[in-house]
């Protein structure tokens, strides 16, 4: 399977942000390894300068996480934001900076520049993804290649690179991801954009599908569905109309 990788993923800072008055929340610095096993909890943003080892569960209320290393087989991070002073929950509103330049997204939405600054949410995983990783956020992640089964659940957007077999990803807003595997299924409130589909996976979205080659994969799209190749198009549907190797199909 073609494998693709996305531009600066691997350099990508990223910072969420929530809007108000609300002071920089300065993130804990952890400069140690999670242990296997461990039950690690935080009510604060955190950034840890280390790896999650096997099965170890992380925990942030009131914040994000950003990880620097690799994360372990069998290991759950779930964070959820702080919410606003009026009560509303603004947990899925990220502000991603990369190149000194920044979008704010809400449920998945770009609307602006952003300014102020509020307290980290989200993940950010800068290594690689074990096998059977879980993670839970109430604003958005942004992380590498995964291994087999992972289970991804966001209210914002959802940002990987390559994806294995038997993956799980949800999000309100978008997915973006490298090449996914087989028996895979992807879920957005937004549009889906992915490298090479593997077989018997399915992939819905409330707007587009922009895909590479699908291998015998069942495609739903509130708008269009546009792929470089695929072996069947039979389970596709899509009001936008479909677009495969350049051939425009009407809409089914």
């Amino acid at each position: 399977m073609k494998k693709i990788s996305l531009i600066a993923i691997g350099t990508l800072a990223a910072t969420a942000l929530i809007a108000g008055n609300a002071a920089l929340a300065k993130p804990d610095i952890i400069e140690r390894d999670i242990a296997p096993g461990e039950v690690f909890e935080r009510t604060s943003p955190v950034i840890i300068k280390g790896n999650i080892g096997d099965h170890a569960q992380i925990k942030i209320t009131n914040g994000g996480v950003k990880i620097d290393g690799n994360v372990g087989d069998g290991v759950t991070i779930a964070t959820h934001a702080t919410e606003s002073k009026n009560g509303g929950g603004l947990g899925n509103t990220v502000v991603v900076s990369s190149s000194g330049n920044s979008t704010v997204v809400i449920n998945g939405k770009v609307v602006s520049g952003g300014e102020e600054e509020g307290p980290m949410s989200g993940i950010i995983v800068d290594g690689a993804l074990g096998t059977g990783v879980h993670l839970e956020t109430d604003s958005s992640i942004i992380a590498k290649d995964s291994g087999k089964e992972l289970a991804a659940t966001a209210a914002g957007s959802i940002t990987m690179g390559n994806v294995e077999s038997a993956a799980k990803l949800t999000a309100k807003g978008s997915i973006t991801t490298g090449s996914v595997g087989s028996d895979s299924v992807l879920q957005a409130g937004g549009s889906v954009t992915c490298g090479d589909v593997g077989k018997t996976s399915e992939v819905k979205a409330a707007g587009s599908i922009i895909a590479g080659h699908v291998d015998a994969s069942a495609l739903s799209a509130g708008g269009s569905i546009i792929a470089q190749g695929a072996s069947d198009t039979s389970g596709w549907k899509a009001t936008g109309g479909m677009i495969v190797s350049g051939t425009i199909t009407q809409s089914r």
